[in-house]
């Protein structure tokens, strides 16, 4: 079938107008963040329901080698753990984070977040960690498998790391201080 001359210049005109409004919104849009920028910048709402897919998986990878998939728990709303073991069973690490969200005020808010704020679970000498508002850092070199848990508090967010491996206990304090800043980076301190 051939074209007339009106439909022609109908289409060439509508190419045409096509090629230039996507040229426009090509030149207008421009590429909001490269993938470096991707890797160092936050999400601006972490849902503590994500907490497993937005930590790091190439900083688990250093930290529990060849882990398993992760496990995630919800104690209630506003709690849950996450925790990655490696095949063999000697590697473990656990991140948990506590948000209120039964507050009537942000001063009831906060007084929860300082209650959830608590010991990491594990025994042993305890001295502050250095990070956020208020931190304390345990570790345990007696048991089998030394370990160190950290607890940390940064506005809302009150955090938890278990770090267990059979490390020196320098590299497992590197690894759960490393696990705390990450999770309080990427989980936003007020809380919203």
């Amino acid at each position: 079938m051939k074209a007339t001359p009106r439909e022609r210049v109908w289409l060439t005109q509508t190419l045409l107008l096509t090629a230039c409004l996507c040229l426009l919104s090509l030149l207008a849009l421009p590429d909001l963040s490269s993938p470096e920028e991707e890797e160092e910048s936050p999400p601006r709402r972490t849902p503590l329901v994500d907490l497993c897919a937005w930590f790091p998986y190439p900083k688990v990878t250093r930290l529990v080698p060849d882990p398993r998939p992760p496990r995630l728990e919800h104690y209630f709303p506003g709690v849950l753990q996450c925790r990655w073991l490696s095949r063999n069973g000697r590697a473990r690490l656990e991140i948990s984070a506590v948000r209120p969200n039964r507050g009537d005020t942000l001063e009831e808010e906060s007084r929860i977040a300082r209650d959830a704020y608590s010991s990491p679970g594990v025994t042993g000498k305890v001295s502050p960690a250095g990070i956020g508002e208020e931190s304390m850092m345990v570790v345990d070199t007696e048991s089998d498998t030394p370990a160190v848990g950290i607890s940390a508090r940064n506005g809302l967010v009150s955090i938890t790391v278990l770090y267990k491996a059979p490390r020196e206990p320098e590299q497992l304090i590197a690894g759960a201080k490393e696990a705390a800043v990450e999770l309080l980076r990427i989980l936003p301190h007020k809380g919203y």
